[in-house]
């Protein structure tokens, strides 16, 4: 075009580049990678040889479980691939969004995927909400059968261990970080505990006040 947009599948192109694929559900609109290193290659119809293609793909358009068994019907994906497999298998490396720095930049923020999911980030996340899945939640403590550790039992533990029981300790935070669905369970269990401790305080409260009045 005069302005300098230029177009593959498509007549009026609205930017410097324009693909337009085609609506083949799972089929990409644009495949950018080079040589899978260690991959083998035969001679192709063209007379060039084959190889696989470590790749990152843009696809329009998504069937259900399409590439990846997070993918929904019509949904638009962005796949990556270290081209070890025919079929984009991913036995290595990992997707990388970040700016360009000098690498004795410390500072720099950016994220990582890898081929699990596993996702790690250099920066602040900000969110309106956020769901996290838990594996489990603490209500069993007001099951009946439930035994609550006794407040002198308690003392002696916080004095030796100098952390409340089953919770990390300071160290191990430090060191590990934390899992925020098991620790937000954790802390949900310590306030009901707490709550079952100050229900015995109040009984025993009004056991006391009982006594006294029938002293009177």
């Amino acid at each position: 075009m005069p302005d300098g947009s230029t177009g593959i599948n498509i007549a009026q192109p609205r930017a410097a580049l324009d693909v337009r694929g085609s609506q083949v559900p799972n089929r990409p609109a644009a495949i950018f990678g080079s040589r899978a290193l260690g991959t083998g290659g035969s001679t192709g119809p063209n007379g060039l040889l084959q190889y696989y293609t470590q790749q990152i793909q843009i696809v329009p358009n998504l069937k259900i479980n399409g590439y990846n068994r997070i993918s929904q019907a019509s949904d638009q994906g962005m796949f990556f691939s270290d081209g070890k497999g025919t079929e984009g298998a991913n036995l290595n490396g990992a997707l990388i969004i970040a700016p360009w720095a000098n690498n004795n930049d410390t500072l720099v923020g950016g994220m990582r995927m890898d081929k699990f999911g596993n996702t790690e980030f250099h920066g602040r996340i900000k969110a309106t909400k956020v769901n996290v899945n838990a594996k489990w939640w603490s209500d069993f403590v007001f099951a009946p059968d439930y035994k609550l550790m006794n407040l002198s039992e308690l003392e002696k533990f916080i004095i030796t261990k100098e952390h409340l029981p089953n919770m990390p300790s300071e160290a191990e935070v430090l060191k590990n970080g934390i899992d925020v669905a098991n620790m937000q369970a954790l802390q949900q269990q310590k306030i009901e505990e707490l709550t079952l401790y100050i229900i015995q305080l109040q009984k025993q409260l009004n056991s006391l006040q009982s006594q006294i009045s029938g002293l009177k």
